[in-house]
């Protein structure tokens, strides 16, 4: 029951205005002693979700903390006290209002309902994480029938697996048919057959999720990517004397300007041909990872193709003195930089360049030169050596692969001789 009496004592710090939620604060002495109190949901970035953040502001007089009372009541009562939102959700909202311009955004969406309605189509909500998980259960059942190989389930638990962590946190609809050639190619197959396998794998999976009247998503993007071999496929190899070319031309070859072009991605380049280490390796090193004192090289698992943390020693001992020309600035360089400049420096060079040349031909000359399958397939992370050794085998001479150990910088002047350019070769 209201009262015109005037209150005995002044109004009790912390007390709450008429809405719950907004409370006043007061704090005598201070240049803006009336404060409001309110408690807002905010996107916090560390925790990616939303919290409940409380918020205060002061000001010099009753009247204008009231205003702001008011307003707060207001939009409290209204429910219009909106939550913060996460800087990616303005990003995403700003593209939008971009996008349809004076459109309202209503009319966006009804537009976009009727078309599900017309099509048949709804919007895909499943993520790669989830189906892999759906796919590879579903795969054990059979395996349990009887119906798959216990030897085939284990390729496709491997590599869905793999799949899984390049895409997991991508719905099915949003990996394109490059994403999969890219990411195929990123492990720097053996052969050409190894691609078709992998693409082979991931069609599969894609078709699992196409199928029925109701499917999870509805393009298969790896169903039209194009097979690569015939048969067991052929590996690409470069010659010595054009192995010599091609580290010539990275050694000696100037800019314009008087710069080495090519010198700094000179010591990931020796990995590749004298080691064999994969692109996707070698393009990810650091300084750190290369033990020169212990003449060794330590691969994370995370730059490996087979996700297990390798360390390789007893490394070749023409692979020295071409990484001592590298200063250790000059390893920081990112894996499409370090693409980019390797392709142009075959076609400086005028050296053929078939896929994964360096990696194959390290294999085909160590091969050749030792007769010694296991310390290939070590040098290689190779877990088949009886595989890699008839892989490899019979490509070289056992001369031809000892005078490929010895190419430094050194020696590949004199080695290039009888190097005969790609563009004037015979198809």
């Amino acid at each position: 029951m209201r009262t015109s009496r005037e209150p005995s004592s002044a109004p009790n710090a912390n007390q709450k205005s008429k809405t719950r939620g907004v409370r006043f604060i007061e704090r005598p002495g201070r240049e803006n002693p009336y404060g409001v109190q309110w408690p807002e949901k905010e996107w916090d970035e560390c925790k990616k979700a939303m919290v409940r953040k409380v918020k205060t502001l002061f000001f010099p007089t009753i009247e204008a903390r009231e205003t702001k009372a008011a307003e707060l009541r207001t939009a409290r009562r209204s429910r219009m006290l909106a939550p913060s939102l996460s800087r990616d959700d303005m990003t995403d909202w700003e593209a939008f209002k971009k996008a349809i311009g004076d459109t309202p955004w209503q009319d966006v969406v009804a537009a976009w309902r009727s078309r599900i309605v017309e099509t048949g189509r709804a919007t895909c909500t499943l993520t790669v994480e989830a189906a892999g998980k759906t796919y590879v259960a579903h795969c054990l059942a059979l395996r349990d029938k009887q119906k798959l190989s216990a030897d085939y389930f284990r390729h496709i638990k491997t590599k869905i697996g793999l799949f899984v962590e390049q895409f997991g946190d991508l719905t099915m609809d949003k990996v394109s048919a490059a994403d999969v050639v890219e990411w195929i190619d990123d492990f720097g197959h053996e052969s050409d057959l190894t691609f078709d396998n992998y693409k082979t794998h991931v069609r599969s999976f894609y078709a699992h999720f196409c199928a029925g009247e109701t499917p999870a998503v509805s393009v298969n993007p790896a169903a039209h990517i194009k097979d690569r071999s015939e048969g067991m496929g052929e590996v690409g190899i470069i010659s010595v004397a054009q192995a010599a070319q091609l580290f010539h031309t990275a050694l000696n070859h100037r800019e314009v300007g008087g710069e080495y072009r090519f010198r700094h991605i000179i010591g990931r380049l020796a990995l590749e041909a004298f080691v064999g280490l994969r692109f996707a390796s070698g393009c990810r090193l650091e300084p750190g990872d290369i033990k020169r004192e212990d003449k060794g090289i330590l691969l994370p698992k995370k730059k490996l193709k087979t996700k297990r943390r390798h360390y390789i020693d007893g490394l070749p001992e023409n692979v020295w003195p071409w990484i001592d020309l590298v200063a250790k600035d000059d390893w920081h360089i990112t894996p499409r930089q370090y693409m980019g400049l390797k392709s142009e420096l075959f076609a400086v060079a005028n050296v053929p360049h078939p896929r994964n040349c360096l990696r194959h031909s390290f294999a085909t000359y160590h091969v050749a030169a030792y007769k010694d399958a296991g310390k290939t397939a070590y040098l290689l992370c190779h877990q088949n050596q009886d595989e890699l050794y008839e892989h490899y085998k019979g490509n070289a001479t056992e001369a031809q692969g000892k005078l490929y150990q010895t190419i430094t910088p050194d020696t590949v002047d004199e080695l290039r001789r009888g190097f005969v350019p790609a563009l004037t070769q015979v198809q």
